[in-house]
């Protein structure tokens, strides 16, 4: 099917967005273009795929459009043929709203448009993450103070032990960081993970596919 080959380019540039990710921001950006184009066409062509299926004879020198696909089930002799292409694809185009209404899935939708119609799509959004590791001391001092702020039993601070032991690790490193580039669309979440999930949306897509209409 032609839907399983856009899933296995997409999960090719998808393998290389990881590798060239915070290393090589040019070729990343490469392969974040060719992974949009490749999502954005696995509705499309699961579209044809399901032409070829039910022998619509649509020739791939004309629009393959929704209205299209309906207009040639019409014209299907073989009445069974044609509940189960109509039955497809009132499902297809229920999955492909569910998708442009998708937080997510609507991001990569839209960005690819604009790859290919207007700018270069790169991270647009670049978070550092700076976090600190803190030790807990291994003993707490308990200091007695009147409502004034006064001090009082001076000489005779109560001194709490914990249970645990005095050196139970190396002193941790502090200072660590973390680098992530996002879409400002879709800021919560690092472009690799956020495309790892729409690729899998468009996976259990076409395998619904496949299961629904065999």
């Amino acid at each position: 099917m032609s839907a399983d080959k856009k899933v296995l380019g997409a999960e090719y540039h998808l393998k290389n967005m990881k590798n060239y990710y915070i290393v090589d921001e040019q070729s990343f950006v490469y392969e974040v273009e060719a992974f949009l184009t490749k999502i954005r066409s696995i509705p499309d062509a699961l579209l044809e795929d399901y032409n070829l299926k039910f022998g619509l004879g649509i020739g791939l020198d004309e629009k393959l459009y929704p209205k299209v696909f309906e207009e040639k089930v019409k014209t299907l002799k073989d009445e069974k043929i044609q509940k189960e292409a109509t039955k497809f694809l009132e499902w297809w185009k229920a999955q492909v709203a569910k998708f442009e209404s998708d937080p997510l899935v609507k991001v990569f939708f839209d960005k690819r448009h604009i790859s290919i119609h207007r700018t270069e799509v790169r991270a647009d959004l670049k978070k550092v993450t700076i976090t600190d590791t803190l030790s807990i001391s291994d003993s707490v001092s308990v200091i007695k103070r009147d409502k004034y702020g006064n001090i009082y039993d001076d000489g005779s601070l109560a001194k709490i032990e914990t249970d645990e032991p005095k050196s139970i690790s190396p002193k941790p490193k502090t200072g660590d960081s973390k680098i992530e580039w996002c879409f400002k669309d879709y800021p919560n979440e690092s472009i690799v993970d956020a495309s790892q999930k729409v690729l899998d949306v468009m996976k259990q897509f076409v395998l619904d596919a496949k299961k629904n209409f065999p």
